[in-house]
C-alpha cells in the first residue's frame, strides 16, 4: 500500500488535500479491495470536483495494486476530523 500512498501525495489535487488512509482487505463480495480516504482541507468543494478526484484515486489505485477488485473512494473534511495536523498521512 505503500507504492499507493506515495502516488496519492504525489499527485497534484484540484483541491488541497490534508491526509490520506489507505487499507486492503476483502469487501462484502469476498473480493480483494482497496479504501481510500481523501481528508480534504476545504469544505463546500464541488461536486463535479469530487467526481473527478474519484476516478483519478480508483484509476491510480487499480493501476498500483492489480490484484484488487474494487477500489472504494471516500472523501471527508479536515473539519470533520477535527485537528487538521492530527489526520492521518
Amino acid at each position: 500500500m505503500d507504492k499507493l500512498l506515495e502516488g496519492l501525495k504525489a499527485q497534484t489535487w484540484p483541491t488541497p488535500v490534508a491526509g490520506w488512509k489507505v487499507e486492503r482487505g476483502l469487501d462484502a463480495t469476498d473480493d480483494e479491495a482497496v479504501w481510500v480516504w481523501a481528508t480534504l482541507e476545504n469544505d463546500g468543494v464541488a461536486y463535479a470536483t469530487i467526481a473527478e478526484m474519484r476516478e483519478q484515486i480508483r484509476s491510480l489505485a487499480m493501476e498500483v495494486v492489480p490484484s484488487v477488485a474494487w477500489a472504494y473512494v471516500r472523501f471527508r473534511t479536515a473539519s470533520e476530523v477535527g485537528n487538521v495536523h492530527e489526520v492521518e498521512v
